[in-house]
């Protein structure tokens, strides 16, 4: 820090004459000195020293524990292939009721966020079809695609088996908004 300042100063007083090569070179390794191999700290244990956490018996690791919906009584259909997609969409058409798709990843914090609200939105409104589906899934790939969904959580909302709404992100009022205007 010392050297730089010292260059810096000296590069101001000489900044109407040109720097010289000779000047340049004998500072430039003091700038860029790196600090004598016994100044280092010692290198790191192996990783096989460590010893991983356990979860308690009886329960599931701490990281995907969150994951999870409530063990409540869901009444989000859980969505595995495009074939399953069209199937959940064309009977809740016979039904002429509303179908609300909702694309999501197990890595993405919003749509953790934004969990608990579907699961509350799906029980309170039971005329309502709630699709989840995991943009991850291979066999999804043909209705990922053919549904243009390029971000999460992303909400398609479809009422007698066309699209009418879509929400993109974990907006909770606007979901509120949408869901109660749709399904009355």
């Amino acid at each position: 820090m010392v050297m730089a300042s010292r260059v810096l100063r000296a590069l101001t007083i000489q900044r109407h004459r040109p720097l010289s090569l000779l000047y340049i070179s004998s500072v430039a390794p003091a700038l860029y000195s790196c600090p004598k191999p016994s100044a280092m700290s010692s290198p790191s244990p192996p990783l096989a020293n460590y010893h991983t956490l356990q979860p308690k018996p009886g329960r599931p690791p701490v990281n995907t524990r969150f994951l999870s919906a409530s063990s409540g009584s869901s009444k989000i259909l859980i969505v595995n292939s495009d074939t399953e997609f069209s199937n959940v969409l064309s009977k809740a058409q016979e039904n002429n009721g509303l179908a609300i798709a909702y694309f999501t990843a197990v890595w993405c914090g919003p749509c953790r966020a934004i969990a608990p609200l579907v699961e509350n939105l799906s029980t309170n409104h039971s005329g309502v079809t709630f699709l989840k589906l995991d943009i991850d899934q291979e066999s999804l790939s043909n209705t990922l695609r053919n549904s243009g969904v390029t971000s999460v959580p992303t909400f398609h909302f479809y009422k007698n088996g066309a699209k009418v709404a879509d929400l993109v992100g974990a907006d909770p009022d606007r979901l509120k908004e949408i869901v109660g205007n749709l399904s009355d």
